[in-house]
């Protein structure tokens, strides 16, 4: 970013809140960016429903407010991604099955949605 001259303002005050996310000052603005949970029941109803709307898409998301220095939220964001699908994901199963395993399991640190998602892609 620093070579394409995209750099903005260094945050001041950052503070880690562990498990859920990460806000800090950036000029005149507090920003935040995490889990839905960081948040506790300070978001529109808006936000939530886009949030329950990415999960049952299968998409992780992340949250994003932008405040004043006295609390009054400018605005949010909810940002969405999906898992990229391995080229090679269904021919690796298709082999599994032709060598007779007939039971395949999913082991993943992601959301049940989104592996719930990923599977119905394969």
């Amino acid at each position: 970013a620093k070579k394409q001259g995209c750099m903005g303002t260094e945050p001041g005050e950052v503070q880690v809140v562990p498990g859920k996310g990460i806000r800090g000052n950036v000029e005149d603005s507090v920003v935040e960016i995490g889990q839905i949970t960081m948040f506790g029941e300070s978001l529109p109803t808006e936000v939530r429903t886009a949030v329950e709307e990415a999960f049952g898409k299968g998409e992780s998301t992340t949250v994003l407010s932008v405040a004043n220095r006295a609390g009054l939220v400018k605005g949010y964001a909810v940002i969405c991604l999906e898992d990229e699908l391995r080229s090679t994901a269904a021919q690796n199963l298709e082999t599994l099955r032709s060598l007779g395993v007939t039971e395949i399991s999913v082991v993943s640190g992601d959301t049940r949605g989104a592996v719930e998602a990923v599977a119905k892609r394969v």
